[in-house]
Formats: C-alpha cells, sequence, structure tokens
C-alpha cells in the first residue's frame, strides 16, 4: 500500500503539483486515540516518501503534512479527555518525530474544541485569547502553541482551519458577513498578523501562515453562494486555501467536475478564478 501511495504522490507532484498527505479518519480508526500508535504510523508513512529515490530531487518543499483531519470528528480537544488523549500530544509527538526523520516536512495542523462556544466548524478552534476562551468556556490552544513556539520545526507549521457555508456545517450564526469575519479572526486571523501569537509565560511572539485547508459546497443554496463571497473576501489578505474537492463523490459539497467525473462544474471555476486568484492550468 505504501509503494502505490509514493506512486501517487510522485506523479502528482511531477506534474507541477503540491501534495498534501492528510490523515483522514472516519471516527472509528483507533490510532487517534493512541498516541504512540498515531506517531509511530506517521513515522511509517513519511520514512517510506523520504526514501523514495524522486525525495530529494524534485519532492523536497512540495509534499505537506495535514497532521490530524478534524479532530472535532474523534471527540478530540486540545487538552485531554477521558479516554482521549490531547490534541497536543498528538500534534507534538507526531512532528517531533517526522522531523527527526528529515526531509524538513512542511506540517499543517488543526484546530478544534471551539465548534459550541466560538461557533467555528470541524477543523478550525485556535482562538487563544485568554479573555475568549474564559468567556465561552473554548478548549485552548495556547500551551501547545506556546509549546510549538519552542521546537525547531515551529517555522514549518501552518493553521489550517476548514470553513464550510450552513449547507454543510448547519450553521445558524456567524456564516456571512461581519459576524463570520469576526468568527475567523478570533481563530486564526489575528494568529495570522502581528503580534501572532505571543505565549502567556512571556517569550517571543510569532505570527503563523494560515491556509485553510477545506471550503466548498454543491454552490445550489444562495445562503452558500453568500458565504463563498465573504469567505473569498477574507482570504485575500489573510490566508491562502485549497478546495474541497475536485472529485464528486462528496456528498455534501460535490466536485469541481460532475457525478460523470468528466464535466467541469463552471460556475466553481469561474468563482475561484475570479474571486480567489485561481490561475487554471488551461489559462
Amino acid at each position: 500500500t505504501l509503494d502505490r501511495f509514493a506512486w501517487v504522490v510522485g506523479r502528482v507532484v511531477g506534474e507541477g503539483m503540491y501534495a498534501l498527505i492528510d490523515y483522514h479518519p472516519m471516527g472509528l480508526e483507533p490510532d487517534a486515540r493512541d498516541p504512540a500508535r498515531f506517531v509511530d504510523g506517521w513515522r511509517r508513512v513519511w520514512g517510506a516518501l523520504t526514501a523514495h529515490p524522486a525525495f530529494g530531487r524534485s519532492w523536497k518543499g512540495r509534499v505537506f503534512l495535514d497532521v490530524l483531519n478534524e479532530p472535532d470528528s474523534m471527540g478530540l480537544r486540545w487538552e485531554a479527555a477521558p479516554g482521549k488523549p490531547a490534541l497536543g500530544s498528538l500534534y507534538l509527538g507526531a512532528m517531533d518525530a517526522l522531523w527527526a526523520l528529515g526531509g524538513e516536512p512542511t506540517f499543517f495542523v488543526e484546530g478544534a474544541g471551539q465548534t459550541g462556544g466560538l461557533g467555528a466548524n470541524w477543523g478550525d478552534g485556535f482562538a487563544a485569547d485568554p479573555a475568549l476562551v474564559r468567556s465561552l468556556g473554548l478548549s485552548d490552544p495556547a500551551p501547545v502553541l506556546a509549546a510549538l513556539l519552542r521546537r525547531p520545526y515551529a517555522g514549518a507549521v501552518v493553521l489550517s482551519p476548514h470553513a464550510y457555508p450552513p449547507t454543510v456545517s448547519n450553521a445558524q450564526r456567524s456564516w456571512c458577513g461581519p459576524e463570520l469575519w469576526a468568527r475567523l479572526n478570533a481563530s486564526t486571523g489575528r494568529l495570522a498578523r502581528p503580534p501572532g501569537f505571543c505565549p502567556p509565560s512571556g517569550g517571543a511572539c510569532r505570527v503563523f501562515p494560515v491556509v485553510v485547508g477545506e471550503f466548498g459546497s454543491r454552490w445550489r443554496d444562495p445562503r452558500d453562494l453568500t458565504f463563498m463571497r465573504d469567505l473569498a473576501i477574507w482570504l485575500r489578505d489573510k490566508a491562502g486555501w485549497f478546495y474541497w474537492c475536485h472529485n464528486p463523490n462528496s456528498g455534501d459539497t460535490g466536485g469541481l467536475v460532475g457525478d460523470d467525473w468528466d464535466a467541469i462544474q463552471w460556475p466553481k471555476l469561474r468563482f475561484l478564478a475570479a474571486s480567489m486568484g485561481l490561475r487554471p492550468g488551461y489559462a
């Protein structure tokens, strides 16, 4: 399986694209509930990729690692809970191990534990302002971010929230206009501009790069179109992005191609080009 996977990664990178490798559990896998097993799985994957003959020639700097997709889906929070490890132990354990293997990986990390009080989407949840954390009862990422700043790979970490419109997120509030922008700024926006994150115990602050790892919809509901417009406004000067998704078999979003896996969904492509700065290969 790893050999086939490495071949696919190599083909993607060879076509001039970037590969974002994502541990994407469906809620049943035991790995994300066992830090040692989680780290060992990532070590085997990254080890197989860095050992590939093409890695040093053309892959390096084009293969990113999304350490754990939407931790909320596993019921994980920044701190430990009964029967569930702290998200920080999974992230820091895996990143420590992979950095030691070499290859200078770039790590994408997703947030958690703030869908309720903040109204964040799954995969979001980086609000670290102490007053906000206390007032809304949020899971607090500050201890993990502070520990991260002491790591040698602190400059290789990207915050990667997900952002979805109402038909996907079922959001009843904070999904458009100033409310959406305030929510995004409270989570990652304030970390993406100076001074960024400042450790509570003192020390140098750090501005983090932010890349929205997923956003998309079927583009049928007027609320979704409003969300997309307003998200584009926020993204222009705050973050990079990956669109979800190309393939059509994502039930709640569809794809950039139709159910026949061939017909291009032009409204989506035109939006991504006009509003998001996409430069498609065909252009």
